[in-house]
């Protein structure tokens, strides 16, 4: 799909830092995702590369969603279709935080206090995509629901034509 590059802090002045974000369709294995990524780091002279899938689904096998891998690179999930661009912003800060502490900015800041806070982030984004889950699901769990009514309510009609069926063969008579 493609990439973007974000300068760091960039419409403060010169870029702190570079982060790419490498878009992919396809769901990549481990080794792939990470070769895709090394090359985003190269191409793009990047400091962070954040691979961003459109599902679950397409996070490689054995890697997780806003998990850092290597110190410098990083999955996200974004799905248009949701709506929500939680996650990109939790990917960015992160990758941010990381590229601004790496460049020796981290005297400047609490280092302890930004990992504690990026943790706590980290944990409360688990706690979205676990609602999520359960918000989709009951969302199937009504529409099958709605399904059932709608079929219960047709053959409640159907047994309603057919007393209006032997009323009027007994009218006929």
């Amino acid at each position: 799909m493609g990439d973007v590059v974000v300068g760091v802090d960039g419409c403060r002045g010169p870029a702190r830092g570079r982060v790419v974000f490498e878009a992919k369709n396809a769901q990549l294995s481990r080794p792939g995702a990470l070769r895709e990524l090394d090359a985003a780091l190269a191409e793009r002279s990047a400091d962070f590369a954040v691979l961003v899938v459109p599902g679950e689904e397409k996070v490689p096998a054995r890697m997780l969603p806003l998990r850092e891998y290597n110190g410098d690179r990083l999955i996200v999930v974004y799905d248009p279709e949701d709506g929500s661009r939680l996650a990109l912003e939790v990917a960015y800060a992160l990758a941010r935080a990381r590229v601004l502490m790496a460049r020796g900015s981290e005297e400047a800041v609490d280092a302890a206090a930004v990992r504690d806070t990026i943790a706590r982030a980290l944990t409360a984004m688990d706690d979205v995509r676990k609602i999520k889950l359960h918000l989709t699901g009951a969302t199937d769990g009504i529409a099958n629901a709605r399904g059932l009514l709608e079929s219960m309510a047709e053959t409640v009609r159907a047994h309603l034509a057919q007393i209006d069926g032997l009323l009027a063969a007994r009218d006929a008579e």
